[in-house]
Formats: structure tokens, sequence, C-alpha cells
């Protein structure tokens, strides 16, 4: 596997890590127990803070009071923020008890919504310890759930395309990640489009057809808002290894150097080190020792 092939993959694994971590945002609903509970309303906004450990305490008190007033339903809710907190502090064997147990309990109780959450962070979670069997066994499981919001089985279909790409099936990968980029495309999902884009880029990346994928990363950059977004700097480092793979070197140093910059705004010290990786393949390729 070539540099950029890996900067490529290590990038896309933090994005679809921290997008589907934070697409299920902090907010619970309206009629739960806990919903005007000082201790959830604190630790909501530690988790809008990324105060992680602040969180974790105070929603392990408002678990108590759920268990102890026989709140089934706000009790399993609660449980995907109390992993959250979790996994943001990388402690991923903790996170994934928790959310097999909400799994398990959604399941039980016939909670086609949050059995799909839990499933959607473990596939990521799985996925990111490289456990792939169980996370195609998660991906079929949540496809069958009936009565999802449509990202959801937008969701489901990118992942099982995802899933057919790594067996080098890339007509069965695109087909199926083509059926999530039309489903946002109809509801108008500007948040799923950029990582729906971004991993169609990245299949047609892997086959070295670098006008679609070039095509596609334009296309997912357009509909992220704000030229300074966090998100945009993914998407420099992604445009930066296809203009890599072109040989396009100047080109490819100012998209680096692009992400580079946004990463160091936004701080974004975890994945840095990956964009600063790329700018210095640049370098090298211009005689820049």
């Amino acid at each position: 596997m070539t540099i950029v092939r890996i900067l490529t993959c290590i990038t896309i694994m933090y994005y679809c890590l921290g997008m589907s971590l934070t697409a299920q945002n902090n907010n619970i609903s309206p009629n739960s127990m806990a919903y005007d509970m000082p201790a959830y309303q604190q630790a909501k906004e530690y988790l809008d803070n990324r105060q992680y450990p602040e969180a974790e305490i105070l929603i392990v008190k408002v678990l108590e009071k759920l268990e102890e007033a026989d709140r089934t339903e706000d009790y399993i809710e609660m449980l995907n923020l109390h992993a959250k907190s979790i996994m943001h502090q990388w402690k991923t064997d903790e996170s994934l008890a928790i959310y097999n147990k909400m799994k398990v309990l959604a399941k039980d109780n016939n909670l086609n919504e949050l059995h799909s959450n839990a499933i959607q962070a473990l596939v990521v979670t799985y996925r990111f310890k490289d456990s792939f069997d169980i996370e195609e066994k998660l991906i079929l499981e949540g496809m069958k759930l009936k009565g999802l919001p449509q990202k959801d089985y937008s969701n489901y279909y990118l992942s099982y395309g995802e899933i057919w790409n790594r067996k080098n099936n890339i007509d069965s990968a695109l087909h199926y990640a083509n059926i999530a980029y039309n489903i946002d495309i109809e509801i108008n999902d500007s948040i799923s489009l950029p990582n729906t884009c971004q991993t169609i880029s990245f299949i047609y990346n892997n086959q070295k057809n670098y006008d679609q994928a070039l095509s596609y990363l334009i296309e997912g950059k357009s509909y992220i808002q704000g030229e300074n977004n966090y998100k945009q700097a993914y998407f420099n480092a992604d445009i930066a290894n296809v203009m890599l793979s072109i040989r396009n070197v100047e080109k490819a140093k100012y998209y680096a150097e692009e992400a580079v910059r946004i990463s160091r705004d936004n701080n974004l010290t975890s994945t840095l080190s990956d964009k600063l990786s790329t700018l210095a393949s640049i370098e090298e390729l211009q005689g820049h020792y």
C-alpha cells in the first residue's frame, strides 16, 4: 500500500469516527425524565465543550436515577451518551461494552431507533479495531430494522459499500455507496453528503480513477459550510493526496498547506501529524529535504 493510500485511509477513519459519534449529537428526547435534570443539562454542556471525564461522572448519576425510576427507554437513550463520553476518552473496550448493552436492551424492548443508534456506533468502533467480520454482521442487522429514519439506511448502505471495497469487489462497493448517495440527495442531507462523497472518492482512488475521485471530493467539499470549518481540513488533505497521485505537485502543496492551516486553527492535534506527513511528501518531491 502506498503512502498516499495509507494517509487517505487514516484520514477517512478519523473523519468517519467523528461523524458517527457526533451525528447523534448530545440531545435527548424532551419526553425523557432526564431532560429537565440539572445533572443532564450540565453533562450536555460538558459534552458540547468536549469535557468528557466531567460529563461521564454526571451521566452515571443520571443513569442511576433513571434505573431507580424504571424508565427503560430513557435509560437506554442515556447509555448512548455514557458510551460516547467514554469513547472520546479513548477507552474503547469500555465504550463497546456499554454500546452492546444498549443494543441488547433496545432490541429486547423493540426500540428500533435506539437499536440502530447502538449498531451504528458499534460499526464504527469495530471498524476502528479492524474487527471487520463483526462490523459486517452489525451492518446487516441494522439494514433489517424497520421504520428507521432514511439517514440510518444511508449510513448502512455506505458502510456496506465500504465492506465490499475492502473485499475488492468494486462494482458492489459502488452500488451500495451510490444507494447511500441517492438517499442523501433525496432527503437533502448536507451533513451526511460530505462523508458519502468522500467514501465514494476513496473507492475510485483505490482504483486509480483519479478524475472521479477528485470530482466526488470537490462535490463533498461544496456541502461544508464555512471556509475554516474543521471538515475542510480532511477534504483538503484528500484532494492533496489525489493531486500528489497525478503528480500535480503545486496544487497538492496548496491543498496540503490549507489542510495543515485549518487543522492548526481548529486544534486537530490527533490528525495534524498525518497532514504534515502529506506536506512533507510533497516537499520531498520538490527536492526540499
